[in-house]
């Protein structure tokens, strides 16, 4: 649950509860999705000032890149990443310990990414293929790296992780796969 201001509310969003009394709203009931313009602008218009909303249930806040807090994700390791996305093709091999460091900062992100990529389906919105792109780039460059570090990670999956998870752990082992039977990296470099 998130305690947001009206005017940070989008078309999607679970609206859980009001802070207000139901007097200063229009709406009869205190917990809805926003399905359309009009019920966003009348809130927005309202007295209310503040709703908590429900992102399990409905789109969440724009999500801030990284997940992860800065603190867990050090300057140097975000560089690093910046690097192997701007290089496209991974050229270099390197230690398990090594890439597990760099493996653990795009497992914290995916879910932030497939969750908001989900949800955007779900409500009909139009999905954020970029960062669904530099995700997959960076999912790619692990595992032609050191396959082992980023898959021994996705292993440990909860129920609320479940999809999440699954679709990051589809993506790496299909690319484990190709490079196991021969696929070049010329495949990654196509033309945008």
């Amino acid at each position: 649950m998130k305690k947001i201001s009206v005017d940070d509310l989008r078309i999607g969003m679970f609206v859980h509860e009001i802070c207000g009394s139901w007097m200063d709203h229009p709406f009869w009931v205190s917990s809805f999705v926003i399905s359309d313009r009009n019920d966003l602008i009348t809130l927005q218009k309202s007295s209310i000032r503040e709703v908590w909303i429900d992102p399990d249930k409905g789109r969440d806040t724009e999500p801030s890149a990284p997940v992860a807090s800065p603190s867990l994700v050090p300057s140097l390791l975000m560089e690093t990443i910046k690097e192997a996305r701007a290089i496209k093709v991974a050229t270099q091999k390197t230690s398990f310990e090594d890439e597990l460091v760099l493996a653990r900062g795009i497992h914290a992100r995916s879910r932030g990414v497939i969750h908001s990529l989900l949800t955007e389906a779900r409500m009909d919105i139009p999905v954020n293929l970029t960062t669904a792109q530099h995700l997959v780039e960076d999912i790619c460059n692990s595992v032609l790296r050191n396959s082992e570090a980023l898959i021994s990670l996705l292993h440990a999956k909860t129920k609320k992780t479940y999809p999440y998870l699954h679709a990051v752990a589809v993506c790496a082992l299909m690319i484990a796969l190709g490079k196991q039977m021969g696929f070049d990296n010329n495949l990654l470099k196509r033309k945008r």
